[in-house]
């Protein structure tokens, strides 16, 4: 697996050189998956329903092919 961020903040700057990453990857081995720790700042998670699903609203998701988040509870 390729990974190409841990807990970048969203801006535009970031999402182009994270999606110009990904497609560089893409091409040096396109067997590999593509990973990123995603960064979850509170405010950011979208309540999804009452089973306590959180939607992120990273738009560098869409163009991975695994997702990793961690979550700091009690810091």
């Amino acid at each position: 697996i390729w990974a190409v961020a841990n807990e970048t903040p969203v801006e535009p700057a970031r999402n182009e050189f994270l999606r110009r990453l990904i497609a560089d990857a893409r091409t040096q081995d396109p067997s590999r998956l593509i990973a990123a720790a995603l960064d979850l700042k509170p405010g950011q998670e979208t309540p999804d329903d009452s089973r306590g699903v959180i939607r992120v609203n990273d738009p560098i998701g869409a163009h991975l092919d695994v997702l990793g988040f961690n979550r700091y509870d009690g810091w």
